[in-house]
């Protein structure tokens, strides 16, 4: 039974992923706050997280319908990077861009399930049905590695091409208001939030999971 449900609810994250990049991208919600067209949409780490939750969720996915057996750690590490990941949109959300930009337009169309539902969906998964009993604890600091490289990635951007500004700004998540001598700060604060929620999801999965 747990194996079924596992199964079940890894297939519908990566049903909701896919539905809401292919909406996004295909211009189908684009007036919702924090999304855009094609490959652009990519810029965003709440689209790259999701597509990292549902990635390991198909892994998850193809270990539990045909080997029968327990994933490897290399796969459990990657479906644990990939539910911190949409933790750590979660929380930004809810403690960040919700009082910043208004909690309707941060879950309106399809930001509803890369908001809210998926990174839900994923953390119930994790520690509720898989767990983290075969993660040592040093897989904490690997599950932060997404967040490094989207923080890297973010900033390059801003150096290459500079911040910008209105709807063409390089700096579409209001980061750098208080200007770029804070950029080390800011990536602490995340890289901690990260940590943190990684620490909090392991323990969750070693003491809850069935």
């Amino acid at each position: 039974m747990k194996t079924k449900t596992a199964i079940l609810l890894n297939l519908v994250l990566i049903v909701l992923v896919l539905y809401s990049w292919i909406t996004m991208a295909s211009g189908n919600d684009t007036g919702t706050m924090l999304t855009d067209v094609r490959l652009r949409s990519l810029r965003y780490f709440t689209l790259d997280s999701n597509l990292l939750a549902a990635a390991s969720s198909i892994v998850a996915v193809y270990f539990l319908l045909f080997r029968k057996e327990t994933m490897p750690i290399w796969a459990s590490s990657l479906k644990f990077a990939g539910t911190v990941s949409v933790s750590v949109t979660l929380l930004t959300v809810m403690v960040y861009l919700g009082p910043r930009f208004g909690y309707r337009a941060m879950l309106a169309g399809v930001n509803l399930h890369l908001h809210l539902t998926v990174p839900v969906l994923a953390i119930l998964i994790f520690c509720v049905l898989e767990g983290s009993r075969t993660l040592p604890f040093g897989h904490t600091f690997l599950a932060v590695i997404p967040v490094l490289i989207y923080a890297a990635f973010y900033l390059g951007n801003i150096l290459i091409n500079g911040v910008g500004s209105g709807p063409t700004t390089n700096d579409w998540y209001g980061l750098l208001f208080m200007g770029m001598s804070w950029v080390p700060l800011v990536i602490a604060i995340f890289a901690a939030a990260a940590w943190i929620l990684a620490v909090i999801l392991w323990k969750c999965g070693r003491l809850i999971s069935l």
